[in-house]
């Protein structure tokens, strides 16, 4: 009786484990809403694109770094450094934004103009939103995680077209409205996603795709890796304005 007493009590106790951290245990998405309900928030964003046009090929790297606070109302104080390289140039930009007015610096010069003003333009927050999208359940049944050594975990799968186009739909209407023609096709193949959490919350959400561009009888071949990094969450985010900005 004796044994059986300890060995009933050793699987129920190993079955509490199971099932309270199995409770205890938020969903990839649970996660992903979790991190986007932040308001204040820390994050570098990489863009890396190779576009190859007639044979050519050129590399495109984007980088911004974005701190935010006050993200739950109407106009959150950002601070923006962002960087683009294309054909041997590099145009860097500079934003700091309060109480509706983004002050501005790139290629030597400084000025202010009213957030509203500006409507979608250096709207940051969007693009970080637009690329952090809830994932539906059935896409992600069956992904088993990947436990890093640094305790993160790190979810990677592949989407068909359809699917990515639906999910990632303001990112591609983003994408179609940028070249400026009315009668550009494009066309998504190849999409992934890799998400890794740490914490209970989103560190790296990243997002590859290839596409072709077509207008009229010239195809335009990219490839595309996008990479949201959270550098910091559930902390707070202290942002210095740049000096002289009210001078601006």
């Amino acid at each position: 009786m004796k044994r059986k007493s300890i060995f009933v009590l050793t699987i129920f106790v190993l079955i509490s484990m199971f099932v309270f951290s199995s409770c205890g245990e938020e969903s990839l998405n649970e996660i992903i809403q979790k991190t986007s309900s932040l308001s204040s928030i820390d994050a570098t964003m990489d863009i890396k694109m190779n576009m190859t046009v007639s044979g050519v090929s050129m590399e495109i790297p984007t980088t911004v770094e974005l701190k935010a606070k006050d993200l739950n109302t109407d106009y959150p104080i950002m601070l923006m450094k962002s960087s683009v390289s294309a054909a041997g140039t590099n145009v860097e930009i500079d934003l700091y934004s309060e109480n509706g007015w983004m002050y501005i610096t790139t290629m030597g010069e400084s000025y202010k103009v009213k957030a509203d003003d500006l409507g979608d333009e250096y709207n940051y927050i969007d693009d970080i939103n637009n690329t952090m999208v809830l994932i539906p359940d059935e896409m992600i049944n069956d992904v088993k995680p990947i436990k890093n050594d640094d305790g993160s975990k790190t979810y990677s799968f592949e989407l068909p077209t359809d699917q990515f186009s639906e999910l990632y739909k303001d990112l591609v209407n983003d994408i179609n409205s940028s070249t400026g023609l009315n009668d550009v096709t494009v066309d998504f193949k190849n999409a992934s996603v890799e998400i890794t959490t740490k914490d209970s919350y989103i560190s790296v959400y990243m997002i590859k795709f290839d596409m072709n561009l077509s207008y009229q009888n010239e195809t335009i071949e990219c490839s595309v890796e996008n990479s949201l990094k959270f550098n910091k969450y559930g902390e707070e985010v202290v942002i210095i304005p740049p000096e002289g900005y009210k001078d601006f």
